[in-house]
């Protein structure tokens, strides 16, 4: 098991490696909003997205 968690990590980071990740338009011109909504567990208030291109 422990192998496997690192083998996810590994096959993850190999898989972002091969696009390169841009924002939206939206988020380009106003910035990231990075502001925080409380409750049980810390999340943002505006979901983050970005899109992946393929080299």
């Amino acid at each position: 098991m422990p192998l496997a968690i690192r083998m996810v990590h590994l096959l993850l980071a190999s898989l972002l490696k091969q696009f390169k990740l841009k924002l939206p338009v939206d988020a380009e011109r106003n910035r990231v909003d990075m502001t925080e909504k409380f409750g049980v567990t810390l999340t943002k208030a505006v979901s983050f997205y970005g899109i992946a291109l393929s080299i």
